[in-house]
């Protein structure tokens, strides 16, 4: 993955503290490039039959934003919104709503439908709703999700492929179970079903495989707004005494320190791979291990890596659970430490 571009400020960001909705303002935005980390224009950022993973650095632009005033269930209150009746709603592009502060900040939801003053959340990625503040204190956003069809470009030669995982498979080292060949103009499913995945959605904390064919990616840029919210992933272990693998991202523009990941558990693996090396089916380059107290690293990396190693803006990773880790859900959450800059 190539450096960062500095962002520019669009615009001043809103003051916070509003008590009722208010449309959408202008955040930082940004790019960066994936893949091969050279920084030689004459070199692929995927050179051919390449496998690279990378996800979701930054957010699409908010279309809402403001307060909740009120939690029922699955749905969200806002007073004064004057939505108009499901706006949010869209066979093309499904929108979702972040919570940007309170207890529950990084929460993001799937919307299934709106009201003039309220929002239905079909399904929640990660968070709880009954935890949201009605006090004031808990801001939103909504803003349309990314799909397959506007996260990558369409530039990309024929026949490369994106590969995807959705979760539930037992074990380790699990192959994908999603997956999406570009035709030149819509991303066609092979591996799951069938039919026209353009607008899949890519879910905010997901791990996704680039698969070159025998035509290299030349450019592979992504843009968008600058994420300022608590990111937020859930880590399953779904098998007593299996180790357990869970792709994992977390949605951050700049590089980040690894000792300001929250959530791990004593024995948890971060599997890192290689961007910049050619090849298919890769093994983890790094391996790092949570003490609990410290990340240390076991392979391609060695001794405490805190205040050393660092989260990369749109890579991918795996998250490895041993098999005496409980059943259960945890929740990994990483904030922005650029935010006080902007």
């Amino acid at each position: 993955m190539k450096t960062l571009i500095p962002f520019t400020l669009a615009a001043a960001l809103a003051a916070s503290g509003f008590s009722h909705a208010q449309t959408a303002f202008s955040k930082p935005s940004g790019y960066v490039t994936l893949g091969n980390a050279d920084s030689n224009p004459a070199t692929p950022d995927v050179p051919a039959d390449t496998d690279v993973t990378v996800s979701i650095p930054f957010e699409r632009d908010s279309e809402f934003s403001g307060n909740v005033t009120g939690v029922s269930g699955n749905v969200l209150s806002f007073a004064n919104a004057g939505f108009t009746a499901n706006q949010f709603v869209s066979s093309v592009t499904p929108y979702q709503i972040t919570i940007t502060s309170g207890a529950q900040a990084g929460l993001i939801g799937v919307i299934s439908a709106n009201s003039a003053t309220s929002i239905t959340v079909g399904s929640v990625i990660v968070g709880s709703l009954s935890g949201v503040e009605v006090n004031g204190t808990a801001g939103f956003k909504i803003s349309k999700a990314w799909t397959l069809g506007t996260f990558f470009p369409s530039t990309f030669p024929a026949g490369t492929n994106v590969l995807a995982y959705s979760g539930t498979a037992i074990g380790q080292n699990l192959p994908a179970d999603l997956g999406f060949v570009w035709s030149g103009t819509a991303w066609i499913q092979i591996i799951g079903s069938g039919g026209n995945g353009s607008n899949t959605m890519i879910f905010p904390g997901e791990s996704l495989v680039v698969r070159t064919g025998a035509q290299p990616i030349n450019q592979f840029v992504v843009t968008g707004a600058v994420p300022l919210t608590t990111s937020r992933t859930v880590v399953s272990k779904l098998q007593a005494n299996t180790p357990q693998d869970t792709r994992l991202s977390f949605t951050i523009a700049v590089d980040q320190p690894i000792e300001n990941l929250q959530g791990a558990q004593a024995g948890d693996n971060l599997l890192a791979f290689n961007n910049s090396s050619v090849g298919k089916n890769k093994a983890a380059a790094e391996i790092l291990v949570y003490s609990g107290t410290q990340w240390i690293g076991i392979a391609g990396v060695s001794g405490s890596q805190n205040g050393i190693y660092k989260l990369k803006a749109g890579h991918g990773y795996v998250l490895r659970r041993q098999g005496s880790a409980p059943i259960g859900d945890i929740t990994y959450s990483l904030a922005p430490n650029y935010t006080s800059g902007l």
